[in-house]
């Protein structure tokens, strides 16, 4: 393994600059959220530098182990808004390919006394083959408060019981993607972005409907849209109360 210290060491003379590597995001909790400097073109091209391929190859290895989850940062919003507690029973509406659900169970993870886990996480994917992959990637954490099913999102039964926070990370048409995704805008289209319209609906009212009915319990709405329009119109369609999450977390900063 690589100390700490030798991966500053690595980055810093693989970046060519004296600047501390990491800097730190957001905490929930005791869950830390660590962020590198802009690299990525650098770890990720063909390079031939000792200490890049060193690095390079250590982080491989630990996200294989699962000891490292990579994500981007406005990925990781969601949950935080979530404010998962204690004991509480969890819903993640739209589970695959795992990132977020991870990040929920490491904040349950978090919240459990010495080695005693309280509450649930009850990720839900529609996909056989996607739900398959979820459970493969959620093994790593070696969770027994972890449990996945497979449902149209919008269709799960009532036996499933209610939760006291559900995240709705709806299917969406991806033009939030489009800054770093070019071929996106070759299939891009306005009508194929409200065509989806009545599915991410009907999950956000199937949502409400699942949440247990006492003051405190939540429901978090996301999708990789830019377009704040476009999320009201589900909030009032489904008759909805709508909440900025930057209302609720002060350091959150709202871009126009």
């Amino acid at each position: 393994p690589i100390s700490p210290s030798r991966i500053q060491q690595l980055l810093k003379l693989s970046l060519g600059s004296p600047q501390h590597p990491f800097h730190g995001f957001l905490s929930a909790g005791q869950t830390k959220i660590w962020g590198l400097r802009p690299v990525r073109s650098r770890l990720l091209s063909k390079c031939d530098d000792a200490s890049v391929l060193e690095f390079r190859r250590w982080l491989i290895q630990r996200v294989e182990l699962g000891h490292i989850v990579r994500q981007e940062l406005v990925s990781m919003v969601p949950v935080v808004c979530l404010e998962v507690e204690k004991g509480q029973r969890v819903l993640d509406l739209c589970s695959a390919p795992g990132s977020k659900t991870g990040q929920i169970l490491e904040a349950l993870h978090h919240r459990g006394d010495g080695n005693v886990l309280d509450g649930v996480l009850v990720a839900n994917e529609m996909d056989v083959s996607r739900a398959s992959m979820l459970v493969h990637k959620m093994k790593s954490m070696y969770s027994p408060v972890f449990a996945c099913v497979c449902h149209a999102a919008q269709e799960l039964p009532d036996s499933i019981g209610h939760f006291d926070r559900i995240l709705a990370d709806v299917p969406c048409t991806g033009d939030g993607t489009l800054r770093k995704n070019l071929p996106l805008w070759q299939r891009w289209s306005p009508t194929f972005a409200h065509a989806i319209h009545s599915t991410q609906l009907a999950i956000a009212i199937r949502g409400a409907q699942l949440l247990t009915p006492t003051p405190g319990s939540r429901l978090v709405y996301s999708t990789c849209s830019p377009q704040p329009g476009r999320k009201r119109s589900r909030a009032r369609s489904a008759s909805l109360s709508f909440c900025q999450c930057a209302q609720r977390r002060s350091s959150f900063v709202l871009c126009p």
